[in-house]
């Protein structure tokens, strides 16, 4: 019993404090979130230093048609699809990620789903959404050696990496935007509270977890 304490309540008091963590990262979100959803779209800077989380930026250029992510194990209202991130080339030649929204998919996966691309010069307006940690995945996520690559998880290092000139960010499209598809989401997926509650319920594991220890100590002393 005393070697089952002592292993398991460091791990569930670390996992509370973990949760404690995550929800002011959250809380930090959604403060960014309420200040700059509403303030007018801008053309994004040379310097990617000054580019903010949520902040609406405005950009003129062309999709790359072909050349796009699906995005895998994504549902909207009971559908099962993908989300569909194409590289979209700026004026001045940087590449940005764009977050085109949800497509279905067909629900034997045995083929993709066709993706129609806007052609010629649009301008487009989109959030540019933080990045909030990679999902697990219990295998190796292969991509394909050429276009579109079907991915697992949204990692914007690498999905840059086989872009030219390409800026790793998500910029998730506004409803209406020219090329959208069932818009992205534009809020967060788990507020601040709930990780909280998490927490609360990590650390009451780890209150009753000492307890039943120390009555479980007395009953057998006595």
């Amino acid at each position: 019993m005393t070697l089952f304490v002592m292993l398991l309540l460091p791990v569930v008091v670390v996992l509370g404090f973990w949760q404690l963590e995550r929800a002011e990262v959250k809380r930090s979100y959604e403060e960014a979130y309420l200040d700059r959803i509403s303030v007018l779209p801008v053309a994004p800077t040379k310097a990617l230093e000054d580019l903010k989380d949520f902040q609406r930026l405005k950009l003129k250029g062309r999709y790359e048609p072909g050349r796009y992510f699906l995005l895998d194990n994504q549902t909207r209202q009971g559908a099962v699809g993908y989300a569909v991130i194409s590289s979209f080339v700026e004026e001045d030649g940087r590449r940005w990620l764009i977050n085109r929204g949800f497509i279905k998919g067909d629900p034997r996966r045995q083929r993709l789903p066709e993706v129609v691309t806007a052609a010629g010069e649009v301008s487009l307006i989109g959030v540019l959404w933080p990045e909030v940690g990679l999902l697990p995945i219990f295998s190796e996520d292969e991509w394909a050696d050429g276009w579109p690559k079907r991915i697992q998880r949204l990692e914007l290092e690498r999905m840059a990496g086989e872009l030219e000139n390409s800026v790793a960010r998500e910029v998730r499209l506004e409803v209406g935007q020219a090329g959208a598809y069932t818009a992205p989401v534009l809020v967060m997926n788990m507020p601040a509270e709930k990780h909280t509650g998490y927490a609360v319920q990590w650390f009451g594991l780890g209150i009753a977890l000492t307890a039943g220890y120390v009555i479980f100590g007395f009953r057998r002393h006595d």
